[in-house]
């Protein structure tokens, strides 16, 4: 008995360290399959961008001249439209009788400031200005938040939930385009300063093609 328990047992294990083995083998097979081909993709790649024509010095300089102009509007027009948005909550949360009072001329008064404090294209680069702007900003966000989760105002404005959200949106725009516009400007200043001279030849219509100011960073 004790024998043909033990000659089963060996069976048993040797079975098991087969499967075993061939998982292994599979796996590493599988491994480099997958090294394989993810070697050749990064060589299609670039194999392409070798014979991808490069573009020219004009046209580099148009593009992220153009890129960095719209993403700088971008950002003024969503603070534009946030700004518009809030004027038109607290116009309609004025005609509330159980609204907060306080509360409310708060966000007026936080609307107003933010309006003053704003980056321009000379501050955008001092980081106690951008602060400014941004702290008030954020102050400006959760007093709009508090309004609105306290006080009933459905029956005066149901266009105001839309409004909420809207603004909403366009706060959260705002990192999108200051990256949007980041990337653009450092990379139209590097060009702007490694090809000075090319672009000299070019003509007057790219020398006078300027930096473009950078957010400040702490």
């Amino acid at each position: 008995m004790k024998i043909n328990h033990l000659v089963t047992t060996l069976l048993i294990t040797n079975l098991l360290f087969g499967v075993a083995c061939n998982r292994n083998g599979a796996t590493k097979e599988q491994n480099t399959t997958q090294i394989d081909s993810l070697s050749e993709e990064e060589k299609a790649w670039k194999e392409a961008e070798a014979k991808t024509p490069a573009i020219p010095l004009n046209d580099q300089l148009n593009q992220l001249h153009t890129s960095t102009q719209e993403a700088w509007q971008q950002l003024a027009e969503t603070d534009k439209q946030k700004f518009d948005k809030i004027d038109f909550i607290t116009k309609e949360f004025t005609k509330v009788k159980k609204v907060n009072k306080p509360l409310l001329d708060s966000v007026i008064t936080l609307v107003a400031e933010a309006r003053k404090v704003r980056y321009t294209p000379q501050t955008m680069g001092d980081v106690k200005q951008l602060d400014a702007f941004d702290n008030t900003l954020n102050l400006l966000m959760d007093k709009l938040d508090r309004l609105e989760t306290t006080t009933s105002y459905l029956k005066t404005c149901r266009e105001c939930m839309n409004v909420f959200e809207e603004i909403r949106q366009l706060d959260n725009q705002d990192v999108v385009f200051r990256s949007r516009y980041t990337g653009a400007a450092k990379e139209l200043n590097d060009l702007l300063k490694q090809k000075s001279k090319e672009i000299e030849a070019l003509g007057e219509q790219y020398t006078q093609i300027k930096p473009f100011p950078l957010f400040a960073i702490e």
